[in-house]
């Protein structure tokens, strides 16, 4: 019997249609004993006793270890089958000791039987201190009357039978129920009270710690006041209800929390390689189950500075997430017939189970977003903006889909150039940019502009007129329009604060598609333009080759660096140009950080000309130069913001060189027709009613909470 041998004996066993006569029949297992003697018949005059000594239960569970139990323990004591009237009654007297249930420790447990008539046995079941389960049934109506009374129940062991949902369970009850088949073949009544009892969802990655009352009417349980809590110390109101039918044989079950500002998403690419993050929520969240198909139904919006990742791969599976394992056996030469009919039963309970989930989730500014394309290399977009998105996810059946919209308010792309690794440059993505998705993840269709910012002279395109040889403001556009893996690419060049005269130069220089394209690459390459050397009045000569190696690897060294010194408080940037025919040594300085929950941003660019090119420096111009900005935000939305700036001109003029400051008010709407004005304003006032309605709930199911 698993594994383990047993002898076994006997002087005669009789077996007739009146009576089983047993003598001295022994099994032995070492110290293990099961002795049976007696007779089994219609005579009150005869016993069949069942003497157990010893007896490791871990042998006998194989019928639970389907269920995911390992059970241990000594079984001691008696059995009785008595002639009573006309009935045969049973009589106990047996102790489990040394008990662990999946390695915890359980007490010591006693069964006794007391005789109360012919026909009726009570049985008690109970600890060293306290008395468990009383029972009393009636042999001769086959009806049971059970009380149980148990205080402080570890909630460990319900782990297995959790695992389709969470995993690490813990926590107590107290129970007090009355079990009977009167009305079915197994009816309960009573109340369990629960206390800290705490599970991690397997797909969301949040341990919860759950309070409440359940009362149980009829197989019926319900919590109607219970309250769920985060790792964080956020409380949400909590319902559930259960229906265990006649014999629990199809159990149906629905759990509902409505949180706000609940820790809902708490995962790594490790957890989960289709998506990850950190996100709390405010909405309703209802989980409904019937066996082992259980459905995960979410509807929110995420709050206190969610974060939200998606690494954007086609060789992940949904079925590749840590949330779904799939065994393998290599051999089957270990396993004895009962382990491999114990493995089906797992396969086969595997493949029937069907776990589905759908998010509904409203995203606002003060989430951010990350489409992860390389994370060795930093090659992510950064983004926060407003949308809503409806996801379906079905793990066992592979199925992952996203239907939504996502519309940039703010963002950044580290972007990495093909089969050219070592060049990597900040992209600032434009507000306005879009993202859409029509189901398939990795199928999206974008509509983003992203604009790399530097600083070069436009000598080497226009000439070598004082005017120009001065590093102004340059901007490479980059538009990405089409499916999210193969965008159909536009690309372009501006120089912002270039004068009417100056911008028609610029337009005429850069004519074709191809001269676009070879300085786009020259300025990501170099931070230079290129200096055609058929151009009349250049001084530019084959040197600048060799700078903008240079140039490229220590970008690429800041890139990195600035990318691991930066944090999720803050971004810090620096980055060093060396010497060229066209410019001096200058050392930049970024940095950026929101403030009191990211309503105050300040953002601080610096830059320091060593002026050591006496053919290329102006004189009138300071060698320490910067912008300073605060920014304030003064509505959930973000439309709403205020702004103060002190910043260089860079006009081609008399004022090239000098600071200007100001500050402003400014609101911001975003639209395409009049009337989505009034819808989004709708939106807006039907969420901001819906949170009010959520908190008022909170505090009428806490109210000693809310009043501290």
């Amino acid at each position: 019997i698993s594994k383990v041998k047993w002898l076994m004996g006997s002087h005669f066993i009789t077996i007739d249609s009146t009576r089983i006569d047993v003598d001295r029949f022994m099994l032995r297992s070492g110290d293990q004993k099961i002795d049976i003697d007696g007779v089994f018949s219609q005579n009150e005059t005869d016993t069949l006793s069942v003497n157990i000594s010893k007896v490791n239960l871990d042998g006998f569970s194989t019928f639970v270890k389907s269920l995911g139990y390992n059970i241990n323990g000594n079984l001691n004591g008696n059995i009785k089958l008595i002639k009573q009237d006309i009935f045969h009654t049973i009589a106990t007297d047996l102790s489990i000791q040394q008990i662990k249930i999946n390695q915890y420790d359980i007490p010591n447990i006693y069964l006794k039987s007391v005789t109360k008539n012919k026909s009726t046995v009570e049985y008690q079941l109970s600890t060293p201190h306290n008395k468990l389960i009383s029972a009393l049934f009636d042999y001769s109506t086959k009806k049971l009357n059970a009380s149980v009374k148990i205080k402080d129940v570890d909630l460990q062991p319900l782990t297995p039978i959790m695992s389709v949902i969470g995993t690490n369970c813990g926590g107590y009850a107290d129970i007090d129920v009355d079990i009977d088949n009167m009305k079915r073949p197994l009816n309960i009544n009573g109340r369990v009270e629960i206390k800290d009892f705490g599970t991690t969802i397997s797909f969301t990655g949040v341990h919860y710690k759950i309070n409440g009352n359940v009362t149980i009417k009829d197989n019926v349980y319900t919590l109607n006041s219970g309250m769920v809590t985060d790792p964080d110390g956020i409380s949400a109101p909590f319902t559930a209800s259960l229906n265990g039918g006649d014999r629990y044989a199809k159990v149906r079950y629905k759990i509902g929390v409505k949180p706000n500002a609940l820790l809902c998403l708490n995962t790594t690419l490790e957890n989960n390689a289709l998506f990850y993050g950190n996100i709390h929520a405010t909405g309703a969240l209802e989980v409904v189950g019937h066996g082992n198909n259980v459905t995960m139904t979410i509807a929110a919006s995420a709050v206190n500075n969610s974060k939200f990742y998606m690494p954007l791969s086609d060789k992940s599976t949904i079925s590749e997430a840590d949330f779904i394992t799939f065994v393998k056996h290599d051999t089957l030469d270990k396993y004895t017939p009962r382990d491999l009919i114990n493995i089906k039963r797992k396969e086969r309970r595997a493949s029937n189970a069907l776990f589905t989930l759908d998010i509904t989730a409203r995203v606002s500014s003060d989430t951010e977003v990350q489409l992860v394309i390389d994370p060795t290399l930093g090659d992510i977009i950064k983004a926060r903006g407003n949308g809503e998105l409806t996801m379906h996810i079905v793990p066992a059946r592979d199925i992952f889909s996203i239907v939504g919209g996502y519309e940039i308010t703010d963002g950044n792309y580290l972007f990495t150039l093909p089969n050219f690794k070592l060049l990597n440059k900040y992209f600032t993505i434009k507000p306005g940019s879009t993202i859409n998705w029509t189901g398939n993840p990795l199928s999206a269709n974008l509509n983003v502009t992203a604009v790399y910012k530097t600083k070069t002279s436009l000598a080497p395109l226009l000439g070598s007129l004082p005017q120009y040889s001065r590093r102004v403001d340059v901007n490479c556009n980059l538009s990405l329009s089409g499916q999210l893996l193969k965008p159909d690419i536009t690309l372009g060049i501006t120089v912002p604060d270039a004068d009417p005269e100056t911008s028609g130069l610029i337009t005429t220089a850069l004519n074709t598609e191809e001269a676009v394209s070879k300085q786009i690459f020259w300025l990501l390459f170099s931070n230079s333009f290129y200096a055609d050397a058929s151009q009349a009045g250049t001084n530019v000569t084959v040197g600048m080759m060799g700078t903008a190696g240079a140039v490229t690897g220590i970008e690429f060294l800041s890139n990195q660096i600035s990318n691991w010194i930066s944090t999720d408080k803050f971004n810090l940037g620096f980055n060093y140009r060396p010497r060229s025919e066209m410019s001096s040594d200058e050392v930049e300085l970024n940095f950026s950080a929101p403030l009191f929950k990211n309503r105050l941003i300040l953002e601080a660019e610096g830059n320091y000309d060593f002026k050591n090119n006496n053919a290329y420096t102006t004189q009138n111009v300071k060698a320490l130069s910067g912008n300073f900005y605060v920014t304030y935000i003064l509505d959930k939305a973000g439309n709403i913001r205020a702004k103060a700036f002190t910043r260089q001109i860079n006009t081609f003029d008399e004022n090239q060189g000098l600071q200007e400051s100001g500050v402003g008010v400014y609101y911001k709407e975003d639209f395409n027709k009049i009337n989505e004005l009034g819808a989004k304003y709708r939106k807006n006032r039907e969420l901001n009613r819906y949170i009010r309605q959520q908190k008022d709930s909170l505090k009428s199911a806490n109210p000693q909470k809310s009043d501290k």
